[in-house]
């Protein structure tokens, strides 16, 4: 759960408790409101009967007589005032009558609201007969005006839960969305982007951590590219001292190995009983000039200076194919791209010659395809090689040397390597170097 939808519940929760509360509040006083009234009509009534009754001589004559002379009406406000003649001599218990609900409230609010049924009863006595009086409190009218009023209460609770939500909601937004954008520049950084910047926050806090994350982005880029012209010029220098040392082998020990075949020769004219030793003596040479060659490709291919990086690709193929005669190699040059020179060339090579040594070593694949096209919407050079084999887990092998040395190489062009592997499925090893038109 993210911290803003974790912030809006509790927030939410916390208004829907504030309306409830408000709610049950306002029940409540309205609750009491009906008793205090329904009591209140009820005292003065009985207040008024008593009175009459203590003031009014009885004669004979009509019930509606005595209902006017004792003040007593059919139906009073809050209440149900009844004259009930008593037949015999047994007194039957007074039952109130039946209220119906008012059809404008909810039912509920009148189950919560309405107070406990009261009946009260005074008797008169006439020379003929006795009457009853009954009272029984009927708070409908009482219920229907406290509903309005809650009403009014309910919505100003709702209006005003929902003002403080949506204000706390917008703050928090706002707030939030500075955290999203120092997540996503984190993000980029991550991914390597260091020309990510982050805007000034209105808000102080968030303003000084967009600039100590602006300085760190900027020391970042600074480092990188240190680091990324010191490989460069570290892999200048080992290319350097590869070919300066194949060139000392090819003169040097190449003269030597020739001027050995020579003198053996010699020896062998001028001393035909020494030919077998002669002979072993010219197939260790011939073998140490296969070596010699072997060890000058490896160090420098001179293919490359002389043909350029296609057909030094060719040759590496030929001789990894004679290594590996059950592996099928495919490559593919894009005819549209014009092949670089300097040391995009040789940094290219030793990307594909290390590919090809983890593929012989770890990937046991059947299939390799190297592909080097042009990407003219994004003007790169990608370079593509791809395999059959056992493949592995990135996320559960760390990288050896090779794969870093490669990384670092496309790095140093200015581009980036990318690895996608999966256990059982084969591996492809990307490169995208940024190229000029």
């Amino acid at each position: 759960m993210s911290l803003q939808l974790r912030l809006n519940l509790v927030i939410a929760l916390t208004m829907l408790l504030i309306v409830g509360m408000g709610t049950a509040f306002t029940i409540y006083s309205a609750r009491q409101s009906v008793y205090r009234e329904v009591m209140s009509s009820v005292k003065l009534v009985l207040q008024s009967i008593d009175s009459s009754l203590a003031r009014v001589e009885f004669n004979d004559g009509s019930i509606a007589g005595w209902q006017a002379r004792l003040a007593i009406p059919e139906k009073t406000r809050h209440l149900v005032v009844r004259l009930i003649p008593i037949e015999g001599q047994s007194v039957a218990e007074p039952k109130p009558p039946k209220l119906d609900n008012p059809r404008s409230v909810p039912g509920w609010f009148v189950w919560w609201v309405k107070p406990a049924p009261f009946t009260a009863t005074r008797t008169v006595k006439t020379p003929s007969r006795s009457y009853r009086i009954t009272i029984h409190d009927n708070p409908n009218d009482e219920i229907i005006e406290a509903w309005g009023e809650a009403q009014g209460l309910f919505g100003l609770i709702v209006l005003q839960s929902l003002f403080i939500w949506v204000l706390v909601h917008l703050m928090l937004g706002r707030a939030l969305k500075s955290v999203s954008l120092i997540l996503n520049g984190l993000e980029q950084i991550e991914a390597g982007d260091y020309q990510q910047r982050l805007p000034d926050f209105s808000l102080p806090e968030f303003s000084r951590v967009s600039a100590a994350f602006n300085h760190a982005v900027l020391a970042l880029e600074r480092t990188r590219q240190e680091n990324r012209n010191l490989t460069r010029r570290s892999l200048t220098l080992q290319e350097e001292e590869r070919r300066l040392l194949s060139q000392e082998l090819h003169d040097e020990l190449g003269q030597s190995l020739s001027g050995i075949k020579v003198i053996s020769t010699a020896m062998a004219r001028q001393n035909p009983g020494s030919q077998e030793s002669v002979d072993a003596i010219l197939s260790i040479c011939d073998h140490l000039f296969d070596v010699v060659r072997s060890m000058m490709r490896r160090l420098r291919p001179t293919v490359l200076d002389e043909l350029g990086l296609e057909a030094s690709l060719e040759d590496m193929l030929q001789s990894w194919r004679e290594q590996n005669p059950s592996a099928v190699v495919t490559l593919r040059i894009d005819p549209q791209l014009e092949l670089p020179e300097g040391p995009v060339n040789i940094h290219l090579f030793r990307i594909v010659q290390e590919s090809l040594n983890n593929i012989a070593r770890h990937a046991h694949a059947d299939e390799v395809t190297i592909e080097l096209r042009l990407d003219r919407l994004a003007q790169l050079m990608v370079l593509t090689i791809a395999d059959n084999g056992e493949g592995y887990d990135p996320d559960r092998v760390n990288p050896g040397f090779g794969l870093l040395g490669m990384r670092e190489r496309a790095e140093s062009l200015g581009g980036r390597l990318r690895l996608e592997s999966e256990a059982g499925r084969g591996t492809t090893v990307g490169v995208e170097v940024p190229c000029h038109e």
